[in-house]
């Protein structure tokens, strides 16, 4: 009967290990770029309804120099007049790491949520 507990215990790790998911998966998404091709740094920028709008502003209250790029593919959709805009906007990723289960955060949930539940009431 050892025996088997031993298989069945060896098993059941190498099952734990071989389907374990990496954890180092990337979450991306399309931002304006920092600067215009002429080097004008980014001023306001903003989605809108599955865009990226980027204003480059040449000077002070300059709202007409504007970029704007497809949210889904970072492609230039939008160049405005005298703008010179990048063809694509940046991709940024983050890095996040999966939580894996612990027993003892789990116990300690567990003994949280008994803890909220009301107790019966003796008759």
């Amino acid at each position: 009967m050892r025996f088997f507990d031993l298989v069945a215990t060896v098993v059941l790790a190498l099952i734990a290990i071989v389907s374990a998911a990496p954890s180092g998966s990337p979450t991306c998404a399309y931002i304006c770029p920092y600067a215009d091709q002429d080097s004008f740094t980014i001023g306001i920028h903003f989605p809108s309804n599955g865009e990226l709008v980027c204003q480059y502003p040449k000077e002070v209250g300059d709202t007409v120099h504007v970029c704007i790029y497809t949210a889904l593919t970072g492609a230039l959709s939008v160049n405005s007049p005298g703008t010179n805009c990048p063809q694509n906007a940046s991709q940024h990723c983050e890095y996040t790491r999966r939580k894996r289960f612990n027993i003892v955060d789990y116990v300690k949930r567990r003994r949280e949520v008994r803890s909220i539940e009301p107790e019966a009431v003796a008759a």
